[in-house]
């Protein structure tokens, strides 16, 4: 079938199924909310989010569209696992309503019978969180319109009916994005973020909220003076909103194009807390973050990197305040018996100040490289 042909069948059916949407649009050329999750050779913990999602109210429409950045053998080992489970997946040779030409590989599924939708791409390269998220949103973007975009870590786990709270307090609000109640998995009656607030003296992001109880429903008004920006965990932006700002910056690779876009977002169209919305998050599955004493080498280098590059293009007032902070807290891991990690930090500070940006694979090929080593050393010992 001609792509012309098969995307005006796909948008026939779109039209049918999503009816008057919350924001109003006309249903002919409207498809459904995409659901974004970028992977990166995490199945377990993306199948539980897609089974939080079969869970999700299918009033607003959406369909859900996984960027796979591992590779084609995890693209394949996460396709095989999602066919495995018959009983909440279906093979579907429905085309996607947009270009892909940038997935090596697309395979598409239907969710618990007819709707929503599960497509899942396999990128030509490792793209990072915003080049992930971008290689699904620009093409949707140019293909059809829709409300709005829900942007999704795959160890997230929303509520069903989260998307309609989002959607709602983005349109009686006159918010263009919105984030939700995120709390931690292992202890959901505690606040984990309702938001990220930048703190230059810190020159840190700070947790609105953290260790608050979940169940204790402050004022939104607070909420809303408080965070700079949602956290990646859940991201409901309009499409009025991405009309305005554009899509994530690329150039991070992975950490702060949260922040980078939700600043553009409250300057631009306001951001939002939508209490009703509850998300359930793990945190940090992907590559190793954590405190002092566990953090990974890749995520020590992108926090110290991405820092320096994020104040450099919004904060620069603060870039020397930031360096001083910076120097302090890599000399932390040698503290805590860490000093390779002080060595990664330094490199990372080091980049974000002449202006390195994009996928740090100098970094990912020396501790590939090194975790190869560690890994075959005991066969090589017998």
């Amino acid at each position: 079938m001609p792509p012309d042909i098969e995307f005006q069948a796909f948008s026939h059916i779109a039209s049918n199924r999503t009816g008057t949407g919350l924001m109003g649009f006309d249903n002919t050329l409207t498809l459904p909310v995409p659901v974004i999750i970028v992977s990166y050779k995490n199945p377990d913990d993306l199948l539980e989010c897609l089974s939080a999602l079969s869970l999700m109210a299918h009033e607003p429409a959406f369909d859900i569209y996984v960027c796979e950045n591992g590779g084609a053998a995890a693209f394949e080992d996460l396709c095989n696992r999602v066919s495995a489970k018959s009983d909440m997946f279906t093979a579907s040779d429905a085309p996607p309503p947009c270009a892909v030409a940038g997935f090596g590989k697309v395979q598409s599924y239907l969710l618990e019978g007819a709707l929503p939708r599960l497509t899942i791409g396999l990128a030509h390269e490792n793209l990072g969180y915003g080049g992930g998220v971008n290689a699904w949103l620009r093409p949707l973007a140019a293909a059809a319109d829709w409300p709005g975009a829900f942007i999704l870590n795959p160890d997230a786990a929303p509520t069903p009916d989260a998307l309609r709270h989002l959607m709602s307090y983005a349109q009686n609000n006159r918010r263009g994005m919105v984030t939700g109640r995120i709390v931690l998995t292992e202890t959901p009656e505690f606040i984990q973020t309702r938001g990220l607030r930048w703190n230059p003296w810190r020159a840190s992001n700070i947790s609105v909220d953290r260790h608050a109880r979940s169940d204790l429903r402050p004022d939104p008004a607070r909420i809303e003076g408080m965070i700079d920006s949602p956290s990646g965990a859940a991201i409901y932006v309009s499409r009025m909103c991405l009309n305005q700002i554009g899509f994530m910056k690329e150039t991070y690779f992975l950490y702060y194009e949260d922040v980078d876009w939700g600043m553009r977002a409250k300057s631009a169209c306001g951001l939002g807390y939508a209490f009703d919305a509850v998300v359930y998050h793990k945190g940090g599955t992907t590559i190793g973050g954590g405190s002092r004493r566990t953090a990974a080498p890749l995520s020590v280098f992108l926090e110290f990197r991405n820092r320096l590059l994020f104040v450099s293009d919004c904060k620069r007032g603060w870039l020397p305040w930031t360096l001083v902070i910076s120097l302090i807290r890599a000399l932390e891991f040698a503290l805590v018996g860490r000093p390779m990690m002080t060595r990664v930090a330094l490199r990372g500070i080091f980049e974000g100040l002449v202006g390195r940006d994009g996928r740090p694979d100098h970094i990912l090929s020396t501790y590939r490289a090194r975790s190869d080593r560690a890994t075959s050393a005991p066969a090589a010992r017998r």
